[in-house]
């Protein structure tokens, strides 16, 4: 991926959405309603209030680093010693990020639709897909994530439609759940839900309009996340929902239309399965990306089959879904907002510092001059 490389606006709207979309389907909903109860719902809108502040922050530092993705920044603001060890940072976070994630996405299909079919069988079709996707470019990831956005956006609001006469207002209430000291506390790390949007941070360099991508995206994912938990919490009140560790896939089985018209899980599953492929195939080629950044090789094609086949071996070992989850729901919450937020804000203020500085002894120099 070059720097003449460019995405289109809408390309990278739907990408980011479709990585969005894979913490609202698995982890996020279950973990969110045990600590927050009732208040769930109002929670994610304080979260998505917490999330634009701090894009719009990180949108502001950006300016004059349009052309730099998150690593670049480093380099040029604090030198090679902080690149390289921020670069280590990000490879091990997403590396981590494809294990899980795969780990848990090959166990769920496992029990849905593969019962009898050994997790490795699963992880080793699904893999395969991911290496001709990586060979192919990074140009077909975004192109399959535009196609699949649509069809994504249409499921969700047809379950919406569909779903909305069953909600019963009163699992809302109380206001704010387990207390109101732990709601207004958890707002910053919980901002991993919407981990998909900071992805803009990856592809700054390759977008003609950094704001607009961020924001349109943003949207994107504030129109699948709050309406999704607004039907999970009417529907399936607290505390019956934390007893389900797939509680999507269980809102889909209730959606019928007529005698003729049932069973329709099976096409969010397909939904479910393209925008994973989407999510762990984009990620392993930033991945990748980075490992031949900050490692300076030559080729990094020959690394995509190494590093899948590697990621898929690894998933196999999380065979406890329950811990698997616990895991991811940790790195979510407590690892997500520093990688994405505080790091790249950190940063971006010293790059800024130092452009000012070498701005002002410019001015200096041409004055003296």
């Amino acid at each position: 991926m070059n720097s003449t490389f460019k995405i289109g606006t809408w390309e990278a709207v739907a990408t980011l959405g479709c990585i969005s979309l894979i913490p609202i389907l698995l982890t996020i909903p279950t973990y969110d309603a045990e600590s927050f109860g009732t208040a769930t719902f109002a929670h994610n809108i304080y979260s998505a209030i917490t999330t634009i502040i701090v894009i719009s922050i990180l949108l502001r530092l950006y300016k004059g680093f349009e052309n730099m993705d998150a690593l670049d920044i480093v380099k040029y603001g604090a030198g090679n010693v902080a690149f390289v060890t921020c670069g280590v940072i990000l490879i091990f976070y997403l590396y981590t990020l494809c294990v899980l994630t795969f780990s848990e996405f090959t166990q769920n299909l496992q029990n849905v639709i593969f019962p009898d079919a050994p997790q490795e069988y699963v992880g080793i079709l699904f893999g395969i897909a991911i290496i001709i996707s990586l060979y192919l470019g990074i140009r077909g990831i975004f192109r399959t994530a535009s196609l699949i956005a649509p069809l994504i956006g249409f499921a969700f609001l047809m379950m919406f439609i569909i779903l909305f006469k069953d909600v019963d207002l009163t699992n809302f209430t109380p206001v704010f759940g387990n207390g109101i000291d732990n709601f207004w506390a958890q707002g910053l790390n919980r901002i991993g839900r919407f981990e998909g949007v900071f992805y803009f941070l990856l592809i700054s360099p390759y977008v003609k309009s950094q704001p607009k991508i961020a924001y349109l995206s943003f949207l994107q994912t504030s129109l699948l996340v709050l309406p999704t938990i607004f039907l999970l919490i009417g529907i399936i009140p607290y505390p019956t929902i934390i007893e389900n560790y797939f509680p999507i896939f269980e809102l889909t089985r209730l959606i019928s239309l007529g005698r003729f018209i049932q069973r329709v899980d099976s096409i969010f599953i397909l939904l479910w399965i393209l925008a994973t492929f989407v999510y762990m195939s984009l990620t392993i080629h930033f991945l990748i990306l980075y490992v031949q950044k900050v490692f300076k090789l030559k080729y990094s094609k020959r690394l995509i089959p190494l590093f899948t086949m590697n990621i898929i071996a690894l998933s196999t070992i999380f065979v406890n879904y329950e811990v698997t989850i616990k895991i991811r729901n940790f790195l979510f919450v407590y690892i997500t907002p520093y990688i994405l937020c505080i790091l790249p804000m950190l940063f971006l203020m010293i790059a800024r510092i130092k452009r000012r500085v070498q701005c002002n002894k410019l001015i200096k120099q041409n004055s003296l001059s």
